[in-house]
């Protein structure tokens, strides 16, 4: 008797993880081997970039499923900028994403010559988004140095103020897909600083589908698309 309670207790207890894995809302595709590409455009909506991405690893451990993505960014002649590798996943029923996933190829090749420590927090994104709810804050740091020489430069960039707007179908060249649309403000650091303001529309299962970055005075800076999803 002692043992069925035993087993039964153990049966229930793996239950109740597995239904806490499944609760979570992914704001990534979760299928492994999942492609997808953005595209990136400039003030004058020409494009700039498009990055290319899969997901690579799909690990649950319990109530944690960890995504590992590996993205690749082109310029606009279709020359590689350089790859990135980053998280996203779920933990208790949270879903983040790593910052890393925002870093610019582009840029980071002014820095090929450096040793280079980055430092970034994970974002989070709610299960059941409500217009109006406040999401939690995040920091990302770039930190670079040339070996053999003194001084060196470190980059801040800190995403505040993120808000959920409301839900929106949105419709790229992938498709239409359903979206929560989330607000933040952002202040970059690298000698100066410089305040933007970004839109971003995710949908579930699928990540980020569009998103806008507006200057200080409401002017559009740059702007993204999902192009391909398969």
């Amino acid at each position: 008797m002692k043992k069925t309670v035993f087993f039964l207790l153990i049966f229930v207890f793996t239950q109740v993880l597995i239904v806490f894995a499944q609760d979570c809302v992914s704001y990534m595709p979760t299928k492994q081997g999942a492609i997808w590409e953005t595209q990136q455009f400039d003030s004058k909506n020409k494009l700039s970039s498009t990055v290319k991405s899969q997901l690579k690893e799909k690990t649950i451990n319990g109530n944690s499923v960890k995504l590992a993505i590996e993205s690749e960014s082109f310029d606009s002649k279709g020359k590689s900028l350089g790859k990135n590798n980053y998280a996203a996943g779920c933990d208790n029923g949270v879903f983040f994403l790593d910052m890393r996933s925002n870093i610019d190829q582009n840029g980071m090749n002014n820095f090929k010559d450096m040793q280079v420590t980055v430092n970034a927090d994970n974002l989070d994104f709610p299960a059941n988004p409500q217009p109006g709810q406040t999401l939690k804050s995040g920091k990302f740091s770039l930190e670079g140095q040339v070996q053999g020489m003194p001084g060196g430069f470190k980059m801040t960039v800190e995403v505040y103020n993120r808000k959920v707007e409301g839900k929106e179908s949105i419709t790229t060249p992938a498709g239409t897909f359903d979206c929560v649309k989330i607000s933040h403000d952002m202040k970059t650091f690298m000698m100066v600083e410089m305040i933007t303001k970004g839109v971003e529309w995710y949908a579930k299962d699928v990540g980020l589908v569009k998103s806008e970055t507006y200057d200080s005075k409401g002017k559009l800076m740059t702007s993204s698309l999902l192009s391909v999803f398969k």
